[in-house]
């Protein structure tokens, strides 16, 4: 992880634990959890459509359970209790009492789950203390946690977030999160499996824009013609060189034939006139010499122009 991200990473465990230590501080302030369930009967209560008298009967002894058992501190068994009532009566009071035992136990997502919850029918079925301290709890957990957002526009795509199928694109999903490092991952056959890391800081949105590449889109350098190309030119330049210096050989040992010829003939002593066979010697060193001008000229363009490519 680099730096930037692993002090990203300090700051949002910092924030929620700071966090958590406020919303235990305002719980512990608080008055009492909900202590009854029918305390709205004069009203009409829409919490109780298509409840059973038998069911409310069962919810309303699990939930007093429970509130025992939050009394006593007993978290882990009263969450337990408040969940059980839940399933035969979904009453906005249990799920505040159900959120105030979580606060104890360090699970935000929960806490809003239950917050929000408990205010959906406003404060009838609370009473308005309730009420208020759940919209204050729920400010206090958004600050704790983060929102995400993933969008992937390929078709077919299987995307998931850290390791749970979220989304079957095209589409678009949002959700809230702990704060921390958060990995998205996108699938889709044919394609190169995207995947991205990035820390969630709390309280601030994160978006996720996945895309997929199929294997040829991700080359970032195509060659514009076969490997063999280039070697043969490189190969072919070298050729050429060692031609050069074959003639530049030729031309040297044609050029020392010219002089030993002069010095060794007496009617040179002073200077004479090239006959033809000592002008044919020294053409040929002349013509050799050129050659070899010109081969070492396009050899090394060659092998220059080989390894460039």
């Amino acid at each position: 992880m680099r730096k930037p991200e692993r002090a990203r990473g300090r700051l949002a465990s910092f924030l929620t634990t700071l966090t958590v230590l406020l919303l235990v501080a305002f719980a512990a302030r608080a008055e009492e959890p909900v202590t009854e369930l029918n305390r709205a009967e004069s009203v009409e209560r829409p919490w109780a459509r298509d409840v059973t008298p038998e069911r409310q009967k069962a919810a309303e002894r699990l939930f007093l359970d429970g509130n025992r058992l939050l009394k006593d501190s007993l978290f882990v068994q009263a969450v337990d209790k408040y969940r059980a009532a839940l399933s035969n009566w979904d009453h906005p009071g249990i799920h505040y009492n159900l959120a105030l035992a979580l606060l104890n136990l360090d699970q935000p997502l929960a806490i809003h789950e239950h917050l929000q919850a408990s205010l959906r029918y406003g404060a009838a079925p609370l009473d308005g203390e309730k009420f208020d301290h759940a919209k204050k709890y729920l400010a206090l957990v958004m600050q704790q946690l983060a929102k995400v957002e993933v969008v992937c526009d390929e078709p077919g795509a299987t995307v998931a977030l850290n390791g749970k199928t979220i989304l079957r694109s095209p589409g678009r999903y949002e959700s809230l999160a702990r704060p921390g490092e958060h990995t998205v991952t996108a699938e889709r056959p044919g394609f190169v499996t995207t995947r991205q890391t990035k820390t969630l800081l709390p309280g601030k949105p994160t978006t996720f824009q996945v895309k997929l590449y199929k294997p040829e889109e991700l080359i970032e350098y195509r060659r514009p013609w076969p490997m063999w190309g280039p070697v043969m030119l490189t190969g072919a330049g070298a050729l050429i060189l060692a031609t050069g210096a074959v003639l530049t050989v030729n031309a040297r040992d044609r050029f020392r034939d010219f002089d030993e010829q002069v010095a060794t003939r007496q009617s040179c002593a002073a200077g004479c006139v090239p006959d033809s066979e000592l002008e044919r010697s020294k053409n040929q060193g002349e013509t050799f010499q050129t050659l070899a001008v010109v081969s070492y000229a396009v050899g090394g363009a060659a092998v220059a122009g080989g390894i460039v490519l």
